[in-house]
């Protein structure tokens, strides 16, 4: 399992340039995950925010989404933002479907919302975990994949990167989602 040596070896290798997206992403992180969780408005404020960090303008009916009258909806994220146990199985299959069906979008916007306890998901950094942690390896995450198959492996992911954090604390250092997601993010790759 991961462990503090391992983030310690992750920051030693090298990283890929830092172009205009990755300076977007920077400029704009603390913007998204310090925004107001409020009402209607700023979960769907959050959702665009998501997107901006992403190549897919969403196919989304605001006006429309079942989420907006759904109490055990807004309930299960206020609990998920404070850092409570949820399903995270249920709760993830009902967003993804209302999220348009994107698993990278919908870990996003939870990112946003509770980035203490929800990782950020997309392809490359999965790729980078692969090759990193070649002994525990994910699935290869495509966009083909069926909804329920792309949730399975980002349940997956979401448990390994908490695994990770927590080892970190365990040896009294205190390491985010985001810094551990990041490291793989930027890593740099000869293939």
């Amino acid at each position: 399992m991961p462990t503090y040596n391992d983030y310690q070896r992750l920051l030693s290798l090298p990283k890929v340039e830092v172009n205009n997206k990755a300076q977007w992403y920077e400029q704009t992180y603390e913007l998204f995950v310090n925004h107001s969780l409020n009402d209607r408005s700023d979960f769907w404020k959050i959702v665009a925010f998501a997107y901006s960090w992403m190549p897919t303008i969403p196919n989304i009916d605001i006006q429309q989404s079942k989420l907006n009258d759904d109490i055990e909806f807004w309930e299960t994220l206020n609990h998920l933002k404070n850092g409570q146990e949820i399903d995270r199985k249920a709760f993830l299959e009902k967003l993804v479907s209302n999220i348009n069906n994107s698993v990278v979008g919908t870990s996003k916007v939870l990112h946003f919302i509770a980035p203490d306890y929800v990782p950020i998901l997309d392809s490359k950094v999965l790729s980078n975990w692969n090759w990193f942690f070649k002994e525990t390896q994910t699935p290869t995450f495509s966009k083909t994949l069926s909804a329920s198959n792309q949730n399975r492996i980002y349940f997956q992911y979401w448990k390994l990167m908490e695994v990770w954090k927590n080892n970190c604390k365990k040896v009294g250092k205190d390491v985010s989602l985001r810094a551990l997601e990041k490291g793989l993010f930027t890593l740099k790759i000869n293939t």
